[in-house]
């Protein structure tokens, strides 16, 4: 019995203790761009110089799209940061292609030089047109979301 307790307490102690994960309201940090993509950031884990977050990107148009890797950033408030890990399946190891309708959610670390007090922000530097899974003509630049704690 004392055994059963204390594997409880453990359990508890890991799941709920160690997280200081933050789920976020969709509704307030989400951001559509002209009948082309959603971003919505679903929960951010605060680390210090740090920071996980969980990410979902959606094609919202009628068109492929195709973001190269090199296109995500991240950072704090007014500093930036870098990508340091993320959770994209090895098959996406360089492109990111969404077809029409389809989402994708990745988590990702991005690590800043220093603690830093302010908003997350995920930002796409472009997004473009996918023609035979090269880049095509450019449809989009500089969307950022920056979350609401």
């Amino acid at each position: 019995m004392k055994i059963k307790v204390f594997l409880f307490v453990v359990t508890f102690a890991l799941a709920f203790g160690c997280s200081h994960q933050k789920t976020l309201n969709p509704s307030t940090n989400k951001l559509e761009k002209d009948n082309l993509i959603r971003l919505m950031a679903t929960w951010v884990k605060d680390k210090g110089e740090r920071f996980d977050m969980e990410i979902q990107l959606t094609n919202i148009s009628t068109n492929s799209l195709l973001i190269p890797m090199g296109m995500f950033r991240c950072g704090k408030g007014d500093l930036q940061g870098a990508i340091t890990r993320n959770t994209m399946n090895s098959s996406v190891a360089y492109n990111l292609i969404l077809e029409q309708g389809e989402s994708r959610i990745f988590n990702f670390t991005c690590t800043l030089d220093r603690k830093f007090d302010g908003p997350f922000v995920f930002k796409i530097v472009k997004i473009f047109e996918n023609v035979n899974d090269q880049k095509g003509k450019e449809l989009a630049s500089e969307l950022t979301l920056s979350t609401t704690r």
